[in-house]
């Protein structure tokens, strides 16, 4: 991390730093470890829920809901993390577009999400 600040620092010019190939991986194989991290700790609190659920009150059925969506929640951002890392590896309208499109199917996975859990609320 010291290098890339420092070769930053010397190169001082209008261009965004590059990070190396090897710094790249590294990155994306962190956010990979945390996002694959928070995703267990989500499903954990979902197969609680579903076990509370089985009573079938309107009560548990939310609240599995709810779990169930952090659940999806957590995978999208745990994606998002990784092809935001990705993106770190390349320079003007690539960066840009690829963290655009990283973006865009973060917020289509959490809208698909949002949509299962009104439709778990209800019952369907």
């Amino acid at each position: 991390m010291r290098t890339l600040i420092f070769t930053c620092l010397l190169s001082l010019g209008l261009v965004a730093c590059q990070e190396t190939a090897q710094e790249t991986a590294r990155d994306v194989a962190d956010a990979r470890q945390e996002g694959q991290e928070e995703v267990r700790d989500a499903q954990k609190d979902a197969e609680e829920a579903r076990r509370r659920a089985q009573l079938d009150s309107a009560d548990s059925r939310n609240e599995l809901a709810d779990a169930e969506h952090k659940v999806a929640v957590e995978r999208a951002e745990a994606a998002h993390g990784v092809e935001m890392e990705r993106c770190d590896a390349l320079q003007g309208e690539q960066r840009d577009n690829c963290q655009e499109m990283a973006d865009a199917a973060r917020d289509r996975a959490i809208a698909e999400a949002d949509l299962r859990r009104a439709d778990q609320r209800r019952g369907e």
